[in-house]
């Protein structure tokens, strides 16, 4: 088992804010969640594209 002391501190505060980002997006989908979206079928489409592309800058630019 890896124990904090065993991990960069680049590699901890980077986890750290991809955790943050998540529960913030969490957050948002869930209150969206029952609200009518006229742009569904967009927001998906962008979305299955950006997930097939994969993202080699994540966290840069967001492409």
């Amino acid at each position: 088992m890896t124990t904090e002391s065993d991990l960069p501190t680049a590699a901890i505060d980077h986890v750290s804010s991809m955790l943050t980002l998540a529960k913030q997006k969490h957050e948002e989908a869930m209150a969206m969640v029952g609200t009518p979206d006229a742009n569904a079928v967009l927001r998906l489409s962008v979305v299955r594209t950006f997930g097939t592309d994969g993202c080699v800058n994540c966290g840069t630019d967001g492409t």
